[in-house]
């Protein structure tokens, strides 16, 4: 959760711990690639590379389960991604819009300062 002051252009967090990410980290991947949508780096139709270091481990969706050098949308990668929670989906969408470095510099400079990922989802 996050919680502004009235008045604050800074949010501020209830808890300083830190908690595993789970499949709601999708929803800002899929804000930062709306953006990157906006912003004309690439289509919902823009074929993505399925890259087996980025399916995560024990993950059962239709990304993780693909065959070798298989491909997706960006369009198929965020439906995975809001209708089952697909970790590897997760994944290469990051990857695609910069890497964990770049996602977590987005995060920061959209507020959400106390978010960030250290590794892929597994």
């Amino acid at each position: 959760a996050v919680f502004s002051e009235v008045g604050a252009d800074v949010p501020f967090a209830y808890s300083n711990q830190s908690t595993d990410a789970d499949a709601l980290i999708g929803w800002f991947v899929i804000e930062r690639t709306f953006e990157a949508l906006s912003s004309g780096e690439f289509t919902l139709e823009s074929s993505v590379p399925i890259n087996d270091n980025l399916k995560a481990a024990n993950d059962t969706g239709a990304v993780a389960s693909t065959e070798v050098d298989a491909t997706y949308t960006y369009g198929q990668l965020l439906e995975y991604v809001v209708r089952e929670r697909d970790l590897s989906a997760i994944n290469h969408l990051i990857q695609e819009t910069g890497g964990l470095n770049e996602f977590n510099l987005w995060l920061n400079e959209s507020g959400y300062f106390a978010t960030r990922l250290t590794a892929p989802l597994s």
